[in-house]
């Protein structure tokens, strides 16, 4: 095991635990976040009631969930729009090119 640490890595709980998992909540639902953290909804809705429970560990973990999490969009758009039965994206397609932007696919 090397002795030399990167030096962006953080070994800190984050300063405030409720912050943390609002964020988490912005980007995953409850289901998926819990999964990621290998824990039962339970233990992830205590938490929510008590985030200065919320273990180190389990703070690092999330912080690195949050870090790798995909981005949300940024960009204004005119309106939003889901995609069900996507398909080939004809539909998707077709928005975007009004503005439009997609907040959930599903095939």
């Amino acid at each position: 095991m090397s002795h030399i640490m990167p030096s962006d890595l953080s070994f800190q709980p984050s300063p405030d635990p409720e912050h943390l998992l609002a964020v988490a909540h912005r980007v995953f639902s409850k289901k998926d976040l819990a999964a990621k953290l290998d824990i039962d909804r339970k233990t992830l809705t205590r938490w929510e009631k008590q985030p200065e429970r919320l273990p180190v560990a389990r703070q690092l973990a999330l912080k690195e969930i949050l870090r790798t999490a995909p981005r949300l969009e940024t960009t204004e758009s005119d309106f939003t729009f889901i995609d069900l039965f996507a398909g080939i994206g004809g539909i998707h397609a077709g928005f975007k090119t009004v503005n439009g932007r997609c907040v959930f696919t599903s095939e």
